[in-house]
């Protein structure tokens, strides 16, 4: 049993920082390994956001972007949606450190500035839901570009000599 309990010191003599002074018994290492690969998920995820929307605005402000002539409006919906996601992952980054086990997690009203707005099962949804809205977004702008600008015909021609047209 004293192997499921995550140890602080190299011999175990050291107290468990996870522990708290009031007596809560220390974290079980599968619950803390599961809330520390959601944080490190998270935190993925959240500089895919950051990129993916900066790839967005950058490829909207180059001769390329305006050249594949996407419609502007879907891809700033895409980058809002990132927005969106990024919000809900930084919500579920910033509460987990305050968890002690996924259940604390997901059943843990959390929010922005301490508001208790959502579970923390919620702002999963949230993130993901974000995402891939983004993605459809994005899809979408380049399914249904613009059509290329039409080529003028030729102009008529005019007379190149002083001579004068009838009137």
């Amino acid at each position: 049993m004293a192997d499921d309990v995550v140890q602080a010191g190299e011999h175990g003599d050291e107290p468990d920082p996870i522990a708290n002074e009031q007596g809560v018994e220390p974290l079980k290492r599968d619950e803390f390994e599961q809330v520390k690969l959601l944080f490190d998920y998270t935190k993925f995820h959240i500089g895919i956001y950051l990129t993916g929307a900066a790839s967005l605005i950058a490829l909207m402000n180059t001769e390329i972007g305006k050249g594949i002539r996407l419609r502007e409006w879907l891809v700033w919906v895409a980058v809002a949606f990132i927005g969106m996601a990024g919000l809900a992952g930084g919500i579920v980054a910033s509460s987990l450190p305050h968890c002690r086990s996924l259940e604390d997690f997901w059943n843990r009203r959390v929010g922005p500035f301490r508001l208790q707005a959502l579970r923390g099962e919620t702002w999963t949804y949230v993130e993901h839901s974000a995402f891939w809205l983004a993605i459809v977004s994005v899809v979408v702008a380049f399914a249904c570009r613009l059509p290329a600008p039409q080529k003028q015909a030729n102009p008529p021609l005019q007379p190149t000599s002083g001579a004068s047209m009838p009137k």
